[in-house]
């Protein structure tokens, strides 16, 4: 035991110390092993403002990413159904050309091939994304096109839009702090509209060169100049949202580095100030150990 004044001061002194050690490296070895500076934002008192405010920025860039993916399937497979719409459109065309062909009399478009036509277009616009219908505006749940659904007689000159199910909503989609970008189409698109109303002019008129030249006419504008600019719209948008993606992206990174730098433990550092913290242990313990020896006696021999 260590009983004399001239040493207790100093054995006192070094146990304080050695305690503050032992709480210096026990606080390192926690942050070693759960990967983090400090358990709550309190240990980090001095970013720990900066660290919500970034947190809470790379969350929501995260979800405005969430809704750019939903965005972007949505526009690839509108993309892939009216490309479908496109190639139908242009073996209607062909078949009204061979129709009206002298050269081709034994040819003659049925109500049974126009009611193909129909039947695969109404398919065509009533595909769904998951469990909603892609055309049909803000009524998902509704299939935007019923070609039953006519109850006035076909006028090829008279746009109808009888067959819609949906509505005129614009879906749209929040890309960014204030920033949104509106994609939606509907089944009631003039150059949906204009392909159906050909389709059923047919339907009606399956022997009438002059309905069939009419017929005509709508579908080589809608193959020609209407689906075209249709699907170069959805090319814009989608490389609108990819520009956007990248950009938050880019964010992102920059985000979560500063966010690690900020809360996470840097494990190298960490495990080289736990070495020195034992050096200085071992150091403490070895100066105990004297100190606790020394004795008169032994001073003056």
């Amino acid at each position: 035991m260590i009983n004399r004044i001239g040493t207790r001061t100093g054995f006192e002194s070094l146990m304080g110390l050695n305690q503050q050690t032992l709480q210096r490296t026990y606080n390192l070895q926690i942050q070693i092993s759960s990967g983090l500076k400090s358990q709550n934002y309190s240990g980090i008192s001095d970013v720990s403002g900066r660290l919500v405010n970034f947190e809470g920025a790379n969350a929501r860039l995260n979800q405005y990413l969430d809704d750019i993916t939903v965005t972007r399937n949505r526009l690839s497979l509108a993309e892939t159904q009216v490309d479908s719409i496109r190639d139908m459109a242009n073996q209607f065309r062909n078949d009204l050309l061979n129709a009206l062909n002298a050269e081709n009399d034994q040819f003659q478009p049925t109500a049974e091939i126009a009611k193909q036509f129909m039947d695969q277009m109404e398919s065509l616009l009533n595909v769904k994304d998951g469990d909603q219908y892609i055309f049909s505006g803000s009524r998902s749940d509704v299939a935007p096109v019923n070609l039953k659904a006519f109850s006035t007689p076909i006028d090829v000159n008279t746009s109808n839009t009888e067959y819609y199910q949906g509505d005129d909503y614009e879906a749209f989609s929040r890309v960014g702090e204030g920033r949104t970008v509106t994609y939606g189409t509907t089944a009631n698109d003039p150059t949906f509209e204009k392909l159906i109303r050909a389709m059923r002019n047919v339907f009606n008129n399956p022997n009438d060169n002059g309905k069939l030249r009419d017929s005509l006419a709508l579908v080589e504008e809608v193959a020609q100049k209407d689906i075209p600019a249709m699907i170069s719209g959805i090319g814009v948008k989608v490389a609108q949202m990819d520009r956007i993606q990248d950009i938050h992206e880019q964010n992102i990174l920059i985000l979560t580095n500063t966010i690690s730098e900020m809360k996470d433990t840097n494990i190298i550092d960490a495990s080289a100030k736990v070495s020195q913290e034992n050096n200085i242990l071992q150091a403490s313990f070895l100066a105990l150990s004297k100190i606790s020896s020394i004795s008169l006696a032994n001073y003056l021999r």
